[in-house]
């Protein structure tokens, strides 16, 4: 199915995810088509609030009734709830519709959408960015800049369908990643489901014991950075974790190993043997791409040291912009354990890195590459 010139995309579920899609959406489309974006929510107040801020056309609460003419349907739900639609979409789209998932696994959903109509395609898609926020008034319209955004077809997935969502995603910012439902499930088991299930861990194990009250005013940035998942929605991370039980248990049987292997080392006193342990997890961290939404080719940092003061940040930015310089990724680093700096800035072409770096010592900022 390819966009035509008056398109009408359809969300259900105007959530964090969904409202970032409507706003993002929005905000870079009017220039190639004319778009009409209609959203369903079950929850009466998000779709008051869909209505009140005008983050997408139309809003309400009944899919067959909104979702009538729909071309391309996203499902920014949970799985349980995308399959749950099934029934309704297929009797409410139209012929060549293109339906698509956000969901956090893929194998199951795939399987369930199989029931739709032969004249109704659909991909599989998850995009890899997000936010400890929920709801609506957590929407952002950069959500998806500088993402990665897997998509899932199978054997029977039209070309057609995988160009058509790819281009949306890219037109969004967003970077397209394919990988087939079974492997997409696999790989986030062990990048984002066992992380989840380890914060949530190391918290309960930290409050059960002794003086929580202290423990917890004590937390420094190693504490704060491995639990800061922990905030995410339970109902959410409940059924994530039953939906991609095989894949999971496998990755918390391995960690489970590794646990047991370091707890050895540290009862038989084997000092030679940690060091070894922690320079090769040191190494591979270092090999990890140092980006916040995605896995993807990384970005060329560079580090500023600071005084923290009021609009600091906006006057760094603006003497960049006005010189031509994208800063794909800002981040303050509130604690600084591993190294000296305060802000870091995040640029795609190491040119740009450079050319920021002139401009911020130029300005008498002490700045550095971080490679």
């Amino acid at each position: 199915m390819g966009l035509k010139r008056e398109t009408v995309i359809g969300i259900v579920g105007l959530g964090l995810m969904g409202g970032s899609l409507a706003l993002a959406l929005k905000a870079r489309g009017g220039e190639k088509e004319k778009r009409r974006i209609v959203g369903v929510d079950k929850d009466p107040r998000a779709v008051r609030l869909a209505r009140e801020t005008g983050v997408v056309d139309r809003a309400g609460e009944d899919p067959e009734e909104v979702l009538k003419g729909v071309d391309l349907l996203f499902l920014a739900v949970p799985q349980e709830e995308a399959i749950a639609l099934v029934p309704e979409i297929s009797r409410v789209l139209p012929r060549g519709a293109l339906v698509t998932d956000m969901a956090s696994t893929k194998e199951g959903v795939t399987r369930a959408m199989d029931a739709l109509p032969p004249h109704i395609t659909f991909l599989g898609g998850h995009p890899m960015t997000g936010s400890e926020r929920q709801g609506l008034r957590a929407a952002d319209p950069f959500l998806f800049e500088n993402a990665a955004y897997v998509l899932t077809p199978t054997e029977k997935t039209p070309r057609k369908a995988v160009e058509t969502v790819g281009g949306l995603v890219r037109e969004l910012g967003g970077e397209v990643i394919i990988l087939t439902p079974e492997r997409h499930d696999q790989v986030v088991a062990a990048i984002s489901h066992l992380p989840h299930l380890l914060a949530g861990s190391l918290m309960h194990t930290v409050s059960g014991e002794g003086d929580r009250e202290l423990a917890f005013s004590l937390a420094a940035g190693s504490f704060r950075d491995c639990t800061r998942v922990a905030v995410s929605s339970p109902r959410m991370w409940r059924r994530i974790c039953l939906d991609n039980k095989k894949a999971l248990l496998h990755y918390l049987s391995l960690y489970g190993e590794q646990l047991a292997r370091v707890e050895s080392l540290i009862r038989r006193g084997r000092e030679d043997e940690l060091l070894d342990f922690f320079a090769s997890a040191r190494g591979l961290r270092e090999e990890l791409p140092p980006r916040g939404k995605g896995f993807l080719t990384p970005l060329f940092d560079a580090v500023v040291l600071v005084e923290d003061t009021p609009g600091i940040i906006g006057e760094m930015a603006t003497l960049l912009g006005r010189a031509g310089v994208n800063i794909a990724e800002i981040e303050v680093l509130r604690v600084r354990e591993a190294e000296e700096g305060s802000i870091r800035f995040g640029f795609k072409e190491q040119t740009e890195r450079e050319k920021a770096l002139g401009l911020l010592k130029g300005a008498g900022i002490k700045a550095w590459s971080r490679e």
